[in-house]
């Protein structure tokens, strides 16, 4: 009984080891937002023409992330940890929780503080990203 349940835990720790560096390897490419979806309590919407705020994230290997839009990019640098993706910059961090990470679509969702003061307020944002290939 507990060689078995040894064996499970060795079996697990290796397989969260394994998954981090294949997500690592499915998140490097080229990314670019198809729709959005936005709720603010008990409010949506969702766009599907491309936005002033839509941009192509090419995220690289080494931690190195270029959002790019309009002729122009900025880089920052990330982490992708478990089901959260960090991004660092000048301003700070920016945080998304990671609904969806496959070879060819991404889904990810960030918590947005509320736009009045108050309590029991929920307003968040999911991006639909698809890989391009390049």
């Amino acid at each position: 009984m507990k060689m078995g349940f040894f064996l499970f835990f060795l079996l697990l720790v290796f397989t969260n080891c394994e998954s981090s560096g294949y997500r690592q390897k499915l998140l490097v490419g080229a990314w670019k937002t198809d729709s959005t979806f936005m709720f603010y309590n008990g409010f949506s919407q969702s766009q599907y023409k491309e936005g002033a705020d839509w941009a192509t994230h090419v995220y690289h290997s080494d931690g190195k992330v270029e959002e790019q839009k309009f002729g122009t990019s900025r880089k920052h640098r990330y982490a992708l940890q478990a089901d959260t993706l960090t991004w660092f910059d000048a301003n700070g961090e920016q945080r998304f929780l990671v609904l969806e990470l496959h070879p060819k679509r991404m889904l990810l969702k960030k918590i947005k503080p509320p736009l009045f003061p108050g309590q029991h307020q929920e307003r968040y944002e999911i991006r639909y990203f698809s890989k391009l290939s390049r």
